[in-house]
């Protein structure tokens, strides 16, 4: 029979069943014993230790807590419905409508370490361009790539750990245990239906099978089918055609809304395979392998191009309708005009495998090695193109091939542990990892011909086409010392060296003093970096050409000359570029961070478990995207270059709550309390000058502190009544700012107001195999405000009556059904 290593996950035979982060408590609560669980991630001990135990706050969910909730997209509206201070934006355009923005305690997606069983996730090939202002241009994992049904469970580390685990963990990290069970599975069949009537189906088994007494592997497979979601309401300019009698305005929506342009999550299918395995080789040697394969394939719609009014001068027709006027096109296009989409096929895979044991020394080794790949290929429909010739009746080609975007990261690991004494513990180790980001061309109708062609995206040129990789190593030493009965001490340093930008030396520190049996303190501070990626070093896209002529006039009246010929281009360009040169770009470094935090907990009977953690975490030379508006550079023919560049000091401060209370009403009857409270306050405390110019202005700065709210809390009530389960939890979301200001005044806010999200969800257990499942999601329907239609034209004019991209969603309500049967 396979045993698990005392490396691997540890779970006690109870677990506190809450929706929220657990941390528990060895005590008697009305005859209840609730057992913690136990935690990996934040120390390499060779026991680990509880939840409570641990001196930086670790929250753990458990699957059958992550789980609940129908209708979920992915993993990522699981993590938002339980971790406060956990956010994701709705998907809202091009590239990143496939590979969901996230943040944690205000930070960027790329300064949150993923891990899987403790192994670091490879990086999404997305490079965010459309995100909340304080995540612009991150590159980060997509969680959204890992079924929900394969995890054990999920621990959130709140505190920075890049001396223990390399780059990218300043905000903290994530990391996902998978299931290892040898036996039995379970099967979960789903549909559910948003009010307004879109449809979600999902189908997920996992199932364990034992090879032999020593081997056994864990399958999970997901498959989901979306339906894109509408929330917007018909264009104004739009509605002006249909009122004067032009039939067919928006019947080329492939969602079936009838809008001239649609709003809201994008319609997408899924298939999510994870595998998980090990083959105890000794009784102190094991193999493991696990990894992940999965296909995403989304659809996501553009602007609409209006066509002429035939009664007003309102409406002039779009400039691709004027271009196929006069290329003697005379189709019924002409007058109802189109909207492309966008459809992203996703290849996201990885493969992990290793050797684990003891040595007779007492020396543990884990030696790994790691292959993660992502890929987006991005494929554009009902478009036009320029160089693509219509006839009389028939545009002619009308989808294209844009390009794509690939992540491999390939990783080799050897960590050691080794219990000196009886209150001493030491981990040690090494890293080797190389990174490749990968551009490809788009088909030549895709690109070629002036301006944005085809119209909804442009196809990436052969000339900003390109593979470029940068490798590193690291090592790394850490300490915990249990100095006395009741304090614990937790020292980490490491070493990185990378090929591109150079040296890292970071360190942390962490302590925990028990004052009684119930009642404890904790501290840490630590220094981490983010390395800047391949991807944000290189990335180079044209998005818009024209003559030179107009190069030259824009020279001309800023009082400088521009005497290049040919074509001038504008778009993103690498901050080495000439370029970027010209206006002041330079190779990037290491984003550096200072991480401290002190909090305090205790467990009792009467009111249960309440900690509370402050944090504060400061970033010096956080990579942004820039534009250097007015500049003209000869030698690249660029005018107003985009690129990265370390042009922002950023501080992200706050407190944590988390209680847990668990209730026996009688002797079928129990519930559990939980509740947890962040407050988050994101601060642009310094900006370095570029040329002279402060390229990121104070309203932008507003609005990056302000991306996501200040104020979130997430409460939950769970009971169950014999064969009955029945949740209710609220997720409240505080004030925050729009990303895109619209018409707005300089120095005014476009604030979106709070709102407060309930959920429902009742079970019943038909047997000891089968459950039924009911319940919904904002079950009162509730949405963000509706935008000011005068401060917000640009919206509006859209139609849009909905703040782009709050943190809080404007799905509205959903209920699902679903069956489980467990075997």
């Amino acid at each position: 029979m396979r045993t698990k290593s005392s490396l691997c996950s540890i779970v006690l035979a109870s677990m506190f069943a809450s929706t929220l982060p657990v941390v528990g408590a060895s005590a008697q609560e009305d005859g209840l014993t609730a057992l913690e669980e136990v935690v990996v991630v934040g120390s390499r001990r060779q026991q680990p230790r509880s939840i409570s135990e641990s001196p930086v706050p670790v929250d753990v969910i458990a699957e059958e807590q992550f789980s609940r909730g129908g209708n979920r997209s992915d993993a990522t509206d699981h993590l938002l419905s339980t971790i406060p201070s956990f956010n994701a934006t709705t998907p809202s355009g091009d590239s990143a409508s496939f590979s969901r923005p996230v943040s944690l305690r205000g930070m960027a997606q790329d300064q949150i370490l993923l891990m899987v069983n403790g192994k670091r996730r490879h990086r999404s090939s997305v490079i965010t361009d459309f995100a909340p202002s304080a995540g612009l241009g991150a590159q980060g994992p997509n969680i959204g790539m890992i079924p929900a049904i394969a995890i054990e469970s999920v621990e959130v580390l709140r505190d920075g750990a890049s001396a223990q685990y390399g780059a990218d963990a300043i905000a903290g990290v994530i990391n996902f245990r998978l299931k290892d069970d040898a036996d039995g599975g379970e099967t979960r069949v789903q549909y559910g239906q948003f009010f307004e009537g879109e449809a979600s189906a999902r189908l997920e088994t996992n199932v364990g099978i034992s090879l032999s007494d020593q081997a056994f592997v864990n399958l999970s497979v997901d498959y989901s089918d979306n339906e894109g979601l509408s929330r917007g309401f018909q264009r104004p300019d739009a509605q002006r055609l249909i009122d004067a009698g032009v039939q067919g305005v928006g019947a080329d929506s492939p969602f079936g809304d009838g809008f001239a342009q649609s709003w809201g999550r994008p319609e997408s299918r899924n298939i999510l395979l994870f595998l998980n395995s090990g083959f105890e080789i000794t009784e102190s040697m094991e193999a493991y392998f696990f990894g992940n394969y999965a296909s995403n394939n989304g659809r996501f719609r553009f602007f609409y191009r209006p066509g002429d009014n035939p009664s007003t001068s309102e409406n002039e027709g779009h400039a691709s309708i004027k271009w196929l006027e006069g290329q003697g096109y005379g189709g019924s296009v002409l007058n109802t005009g189109f909207t492309p989409y966008l459809d992203g096929e996703q290849q996201d895979y990885s493969i992990v495998g290793g050797l684990k044991g003891l040595l007779p020394a007492g020396l543990t080794y884990d030696l790994s090695a790691a292959i993660g790949v992502n890929e987006l290929e991005h494929y554009l429909h009902n478009a036009i193109s320029y160089n693509v010739q219509p006839t009389a009746d028939d545009i002619g080609e009308r989808s294209f091939y844009i390009g794509l975007f690939r992540q491999q990261e390939l990783n080799l690991n050897a960590d050691f542990t080794k219990q000196l004494s009886e209150r001493l513990h030491v981990g040690f180790g090494g890293e080797w990892r190389e990174e490749t980001w990968t551009l490809g061309a788009g088909e030549p109708d895709s690109y070629e011909n002036e301006g944005t062609n085809p119209s909804g995206m442009k196809g990436f040129l052969p000339e900003d086409s390109g593979e470029w990789s940068r490798d590193n190593i690291a090592l790394y030493a850490e300490l915990e010392h249990d100095a006395t009965d009741r304090l614990l001490l937790q020292y980490a340093a490491r070493y990185e060296d990378y090929s591109d930008f150079g040296e890292v030396l970071i360190g942390k520190g962490a302590a925990r003093f028990a004052v009684t049996d119930d009642v404890f303190v904790r501290g840490s501070l630590s220094s981490g970096f983010h390395a800047p990626t391949p991807g944000q070093s290189n990335f180079q896209r044209t998005t818009t050409t024209f003559g030179c002529k107009d190069a030259r006039d824009l020279a001309a009246s800023l009082g400088t000359t521009f005497s290049a010929n040919g074509e001038c281009k504008f778009g993103d360009v690498p901050p080495t570029s000439d370029a970027a040169s010209g206006a002041g770009g330079q190779p990037l470094q290491e984003e550096q961070s200072v991480n401290f935090t002190v909090g305090a907990g205790f467990t009792n009977a009467a009111l249960g478990v309440l900690t509370a953690d402050l944090y504060r975490i400061d970033v010096e030379n956080r990579i942004y995207r820039v534009a250097a508006g007015g500049t003209l550079v000869n030698a690249d023919l660029f005018a107003t270059p985009r690129f990265f560049s370390n042009v922002l000091d950023v501080r992200s401060s706050g407190i944590d709550l988390v209680w847990s209370k668990r209730m026996r009403w009688s002797d079928r009857m129990r519930s559990t309390f939980t509740m947890a409270y962040n407050y988050n306050k994101f601060e642009v405390v310094g900006q370095d000058l570029v040329n002279g110019s402060m390229l990121i202005s104070e309203d932008d700065q507003a609005r990056i502190e302000n991306s996501y709210p200040e104020h979130r809390v997430i409460a939950a009530v769970d009971t169950n009544i014999g064969n009955w389960d029945f949740l209710v939890r609220a997720n409240y979301f505080g004030e925050h700012f729009d990303v895109d200001k619209g018409s707005i005044p300089a120095g005014t806010s476009s604030p979106i107001d709070p709102v407060l999200f309930f959920d429902v969800e009742l079970g019943y257990n038909l047997n000891d195999s089968v459950k039924i499942v009911a319940g919904a999601a904002n079950i009162f329907d509730e949405y963000v405000g509706r935008i000011d239609s005068a401060k917000y034209d640009n919206r509006y004019a859209n139609g849009l009556w909905y703040p782009r991209r709050a943190a809080s969603n404007w799905e509205g309500g959903s209920w699902y059904l679903q069956t489980r049967v467990i075997f």
